[in-house]
């Protein structure tokens, strides 16, 4: 594994991204041996009992988006912006969080036709591995996976000024577009706001939480009764 020079400080709302990708100095477990029935189960027990009391399937979906939003973020934006790719395997280790998630991952450093592939392979394995060992559907996980790539791609829009920045943007987005977790699968675009997400994250379900504010399918004008049986559907599935 090549070891990363220190990374620069992104801008906001990147800014916490280079604390995410972490050195050897940290106490790191290797993605095969987080990745277990036993992290899952902690982490389910610890969410509810922050959260709850509650449907665990909720807190299994909370624990997916944590793992995303910290492997996805600081991979798109320091690929995008600086050209600095990370790619995730076998031989990747992680920070484990106090509760049971990742807080930071050791990556290897490649090309971005590298990293690419391998971010969205694990995406797939992290989304079928967590809905088979909680019980729980398979698109709630996929479409967290999917509203934290989107949203990550729609806020480095704005900070893509220079023309090669443009076109590593560009690229970026035909490939989320090809993939299983592609914007069209699992979210809406409104106008003027945020992307809806078309199937529900389940984090209501826990009583310390609400829906959230605004990218929640359930009661909005657009979405009617689809909404409704996405709900009904991703919460009686196993996945």
């Amino acid at each position: 594994m090549t070891e990363a020079p220190a990374l620069p400080v992104l801008p906001a709302p990147f800014w916490d991204c280079h604390r995410l990708i972490v050195g050897e100095g940290e106490e790191l477990t290797p993605i095969p041996a987080f990745l277990t029935d036993t992290t899952l189960q902690t982490a389910v027990t610890r969410y509810v009992r922050q959260w709850g009391p509650g449907d665990s399937r909720a807190a299994a979906s909370l624990w997916t988006q944590g793992y995303f939003l910290r492997l996805v973020r600081p991979v798109l934006a320091y690929g995008v912006l600086f050209d600095r790719w990370f790619s995730i395997d076998e031989n990747s280790r992680v920070v484990v969080s106090p509760m049971s998630n990742a807080a930071g991952f050791r990556l290897t450093e490649a090309s971005r036709d590298e990293a690419m592939p391998a971010l969205f392979d694990h995406i797939e394995h992290v989304v079928s591995f967590t809905a088979m060992r909680t019980r729980t559907s398979a698109r709630v996980h996929a479409s967290n996976a999917e509203y934290i790539v989107a949203r990550t791609l729609m806020q480095l829009e704005p900070l893509a000024v220079e023309s090669v920045v443009k076109q590593s943007l560009a690229v970026v987005r035909r490939y989320f577009a090809g993939q299983p977790y592609g914007l069209r699968k699992s979210l809406r675009e409104h106008a003027g706001c945020d992307h809806h997400r078309r199937i529900c994250c389940l984090r209501y379900l826990l009583q310390g939480l609400n829906k959230c504010e605004r990218v929640c399918p359930i009661g909005t004008v657009a979405d009617g009764a689809a909404s409704m049986q996405d709900r009904r559907i991703d919460q009686g599935s196993a996945g």
